[in-house]
């Protein structure tokens, strides 16, 4: 019996041993958990939320760094609405570019060390507490460089570089015209011109930011008016190289302003988004609004078109060696202090909503990062940072809402002869709407076609006069922009009529006030999407009436978000529509406002009889919707 039992005992002690890791330490590292940014899918800024992921080992060739801080960027807000070709599937976690701590190697990884200080880029993933990325995607940083400014740097300087000097072939005395002067990518191209003798670079930003950026650039012009008139006056002939991130209109107009032997690089599609979520309408405004390119054009005019995109030249085209050649050469720019990254604002992960929010906005001046080891700001007790499932559930069901006919859930409430009134017309706004649409649709289906067949001339085509060509093309835009006009004038039109019979006029506007409480941005977006933005209250009797509507409809609730900020500029309050606010109605008894940068969008306040509070942006609060008359 001895025996035996000793037997039993070695072989459990066997079953055991055989049954534990060869490496304990791995098998504790596998089963921890990191933060980490999650898309669900793709859409608004709801379907953005910070979770529990399991930590990434390093696989053979890659190395794994413990990240500091991450790069937003223009493009991460398209792959959010899905307004890419050939999104990846979801869930997942955005990101392209982040620095760190090196904490491990997978094997065969040679040239990093454990500690090694580094940036790198990720093909997705990079939105997460660690990272594992192939060697040939991640460089040593300086040891004066800081993590926010490294996170910064490499996808927009070597953007910027790639374009400038291996494309266009940036020389002394050249000039360059580049979009949104004042993005990441914008105030890097205007440093590295300046490494350049002579060289003259012409602006595009919005006004607010032309104090802070009007030292990087020659000459700056408000991106909301036509530049190509201005530019002619400074420079008659033009301009050598065009650097385009709008693309739509923006791209005909870039090829006016070459001179002969010059270059235009499209390198982003900004003007495709519009709204929270992508835009079917949006993006085909942009597309026939871009010119259709004839290449014998291009060659009778010396005039050179190019495209360049950094992700697919590392991710797809096998081109590590050119950006890293040009990694150096911008680091060594670095150290001669010759080149250094713009900063706009350091983000928590659980504010990347905001964040994002704010470069759709075009709202920053320089790099937005995400600090991995930043605190979100505090909210209140009573604050929600999360949406509802409510919330996301709703925005499914509703679906498109460009082409949905809202207030139909007023017709039980009305009687007999109102109902009618009221289905008559929400019909005869949802066809008109569709039918607009439709046409719309097919001129542009007709316009391409017709511009297919002039870049390809049949036999049947010879005969047709260059000048009829363009009296038809000019015939055709012209019915396209009239259907536009037509179609926001019938969605403005049935906005108006839900809006009104559900709230008040006043003042030759129409208000209305949400059900559901929302983020400050969210609510915005809403009131956009019916029509409307966030009610602006302009003097004290607009105030006042909309504090007894707030009342009569919601006593339940504190405040509400209106349509005032200060987003961009600390106590520089603007509206929605970024134009200065004159009129104020502070709660001075709470020295109001008083948040500093962490409170930055104004609430209208029950409780302080319609005094006006400045709140944290990603509170959940109900808001009041505005819709001008015609």
């Amino acid at each position: 019996m001895a025996k035996e039992g000793t037997e039993i005992a070695e072989e459990t002690e066997q079953m055991i041993d055989q049954k534990e890791p060869d490496n304990p330490v791995s098998a504790v590292v596998d089963s921890k958990e990191m933060r980490a940014v999650l898309l669900t899918g793709f859409g608004g800024l709801n379907k953005l939320k910070v979770t529990k992921k399991p930590m990434p080992e390093p696989q053979e060739g890659e190395v794994k760094i413990r990240v500091k801080a991450c790069g937003l960027n223009f493009l991460d807000l398209m792959v959010r609405q899905g307004n890419i070709d050939n999104p990846p599937k979801t869930p997942l976690v955005p990101g392209f570019e982040c620095s760190g701590i090196v904490e491990s190697v997978g094997e065969n990884t040679k040239g990093f060390e454990i500690g090694d200080r580094v940036m790198a880029f990720v093909n997705y993933n990079a939105w997460a507490e660690v990272v594992c990325t192939p060697l040939d995607f991640v460089y040593k940083i300086p040891d004066n460089m800081t993590f926010s400014e490294a996170a910064a740097f490499s996808m927009n300087f070597v953007t910027a570089y790639m374009m400038l000097f291996e494309v266009a072939n940036l020389r002394e005395g050249m000039s360059v015209l580049v979009h949104s002067a004042g993005g990441a990518v914008g105030q890097a191209v205007a440093q590295l011109c300046s490494t350049v003798p002579n060289v003259t670079v012409f602006g595009t930003a919005s006004p607010f930011k032309h104090e802070a950026i009007k030292h990087s650039v020659t000459h700056l012009f408000d991106r909301n008016i036509d530049c190509v008139p201005e530019v002619k006056k400074i420079s008659p002939d033009g301009v050598d190289i065009v650097l385009d991130c709008l693309c739509g209109e923006n791209t005909g107009k870039g090829l006016t302003l070459l001179k002969p032997m010059g270059t235009y690089i499209l390198y982003g599609s900004s003007n495709m988004v519009t709204g929270e979520t992508k835009s079917f309408f949006s993006f085909a405004k942009s597309w026939w609004q871009v010119e259709k390119v004839n290449p014998i054009k291009l060659y009778e005019e010396n005039k050179v078109m190019a495209g360049f995109s950094l992700l697919n030249l590392l991710f797809k085209q096998g081109g590590c060696n050119q950006v890293k050649t040009a990694v150096q050469k911008l680091l060594s720019l670095y150290d001669q202090k010759k080149i250094k990254p713009v900063v706009d604002s350091l983000w928590a992960l659980e504010e990347v909503k905001e964040a994002m929010q704010r470069i759709h906005d075009r709202g920053n001046i320089g790099k937005l990062i995400l600090d991995v080891e930043k605190s979100p700001t505090p909210l209140m007790a009573n604050d929600s940072t999360e949406t509802s499932e409510a919330g996301e559930e709703e925005e499914e069901q509703e679906g498109d809402k460009n082409t949905e006919c809202p207030a139909n859930s007023l017709r039980v409430k009305r009687e007999k002869t109102a109902r009618l009134v009221h289905i008559s017309l929400s019909d005869l706004h949802c066809s008109a709407v569709t039918m607009a649409q439709s046409r719309l649709l097919l001129l542009v289906v007709c316009f391409s076609v017709l511009q297919s067949g002039y870049g390809h001339p049949s036999r049947s085509k010879k005969g047709v006069p260059v000048r009829q060509r363009a009296t038809e093309d000019d015939d055709m835009r012209t019915q396209i922009d009239k259907l536009w006009q037509e179609v926001n004038s019938l969605k403005e039109m049935q906005a108006l009529q839900t809006v009104c019979l559900r709230g008040i006029k006043a003042h030759r506007k129409c208000y209305l006030v949400s059900e559901q409480a929302k983020h400050y941005h969210e609510a915005n977006e809403d009131c956009i999407a019916q029509g409307g933005t966030l009610a602006i209250p302009r003097d004290t009797i607009q105030n006042d009436e909309l504090t007894d509507y707030a009342k009569r409809s919601s006593p339940a609730s504190k405040d509400f978000w209106i349509g005032i900020t200060d987003i961009v500029k600390e106590g520089q309050y603007v509206d929605v529509n970024s134009l200065p606010v004159t009129f104020f109605h502070w709660d001075r008894s709470k020295r109001e406002p008083s948040g500093g940068k962490r409170e930055s969008c104004v609430t209208l306040s029950l409780a302080a009889q319609g005094k006006w509070h400045d709140e944290v942006c990603r509170s959940q609060k109900k808001y009041i919707c505005e819709y001008l008359i015609p």
